[in-house]
């Protein structure tokens, strides 16, 4: 796919990292600071809480993201625009997050600074994970045991049980390749999720057959849902005992989000 096309978000923010980015920005605060002071309707741009939060997403891609919470604060006090519109919340909510990480790396840095040249730092001795065959495991032992005491374990032999017939990608191919499918793209710098960025659909079977192509044209079927576009595969699919009583399975309500969306298909190339 096109990642000038598929990857907004990403290219603005590269952009935005530019040394003439950054004085377009601080320029934009300026004027915006200016129209603010103005206190006369800024030309038709906006109300004051509508300035504060422009003010507020110039400082962002600049990542000074205290400064962005100083004026996104003022615009929810303000009230139309901050006390009415979700998409400021949600920006207050990202500034608050982007900020605690910016003043943890800042505490870590200083921790790091603090050490002395000559410490020797010493990696943790890799653990050896006891293997299980399914067969002679029972729920009982692998909750008392393992669940419980928090120890590590790998089940071998299950996977061959879970379905009716060995998901290959050739009976993939033959279930469900006429379903239509969203696709994903590992895109660098991508603010994203995994950095996996919308990059259009397709029908399974051709993603299937695409996985083989160029590098550049990588793409990831991501986490989709099973029940609700695929009941046939669904159907086929029984969660090992020792993971049946998950806490999406548990909640009370049945309208619960990944309820009855879960479990998911994940197919990729190898790499991604």
């Amino acid at each position: 796919c096109s990642l000038v096309k598929y990857a907004i978000i990403s290219i603005k923010f590269e952009l935005s990292r530019l040394p003439e980015a950054k004085i377009f920005l601080e320029l934009r605060v300026e004027q915006l600071k200016a129209y603010l002071a103005e206190d006369s309707g800024a030309g038709g741009l906006g109300s004051d809480d509508e300035l504060h939060v422009a003010i507020a997403s110039c400082y962002q891609r600049m990542g000074r993201y205290k400064q962005a919470l100083n004026h996104v604060g003022q615009a929810l006090v303000a009230g139309r625009a901050g006390g009415e519109d979700k998409q400021v919340k949600w920006l207050h909510h990202v500034l608050l997050r982007q900020n605690g990480i910016e003043e943890r790396k800042m505490e870590l840095k200083e921790k790091l600074q603090e050490i002395k040249v000559n410490a020797l730092l010493h990696m943790p001795i890799p653990l050896q994970v006891e293997r299980r065959a399914g067969e002679g495991l029972s729920f009982k032992e692998f909750f008392e045991e393992y669940a419980l005491t928090h120890t590590p374990l790998i089940i071998t032999g299950v996977v061959d049980h879970m379905t009716s017939m060995p998901w290959s990608l050739d009976y993939i191919k033959q279930a469900i390749g006429e379903k239509v499918a969203p696709l994903s793209c590992s895109v660098a710098g991508s603010l994203e999720w995994a950095r996996l960025e919308p990059c259009g659909t397709s029908t399974v079977k051709a993603f299937i057959e695409s996985l083989d192509g160029p590098q550049s044209e990588l793409k990831y079927l991501f986490d989709w849902s099973l029940p609700l576009h695929c009941p046939e595969l669904a159907k086929q699919l029984v969660i090992p005992k020792y993971f049946a009583t998950d806490f999406l399975q548990r909640t009370r309500s049945r309208d619960s989000l990944y309820r009855n969306s879960w479990p998911s298909l994940f197919i990729a190339p190898a790499g991604i």
